[in-house]
C-alpha cells in the first residue's frame, strides 16, 4: 500500500514511541505534539493499528485535542492521503498540508 509521506512520518513516530493501542489518549497526544491534524491523526491511527475508521473517529472527535475541522477540510485531506500516487505527475506532494 502506498502511504502519503505525511502519514508515513506520523506512523513512524508511533512505531518509535513503543506506545501500544491500549494507550489511546497517549497516542492522540503524541500525534498532536508531532503536528498531526485531526484527520491525519485518524488516518495514521487507522493504518498503524488497523482500527476501523468509525472506531478511531469515536476516539478522536470527543477527545477535544483538536479544534473541529470543517467537512470540506476533512474531505480534502482524506482525498489527498488515500489517493496518493507518486508515479502520477498530477499528484503533487505537499508534506506541510
Amino acid at each position: 500500500m502506498l502511504i502519503h509521506p505525511r502519514n508515513k512520518s506520523l506512523i513512524e513516530v508511533l512505531d518509535s514511541s513503543g506506545i501500544g493501542i491500549e494507550k489511546g489518549s497517549k497516542i492522540l497526544m503524541l500525534l498532536k505534539q508531532n503536528g498531526a491534524t485531526q484527520t491525519e491523526a485518524i488516518i495514521a491511527y487507522h493504518i498503524k493499528f488497523g482500527v476501523p475508521l468509525d472506531d478511531v473517529e469515536k476516539l478522536v472527535y470527543p477527545s477535544s485535542i483538536w479544534e473541529k475541522e470543517s467537512l470540506q477540510e476533512i474531505a480534502y485531506q482524506t482525498f489527498l492521503y488515500f489517493n496518493y500516487n507518486p508515479d502520477d505527475s498530477d499528484s503533487a506532494v505537499n508534506e506541510n498540508i
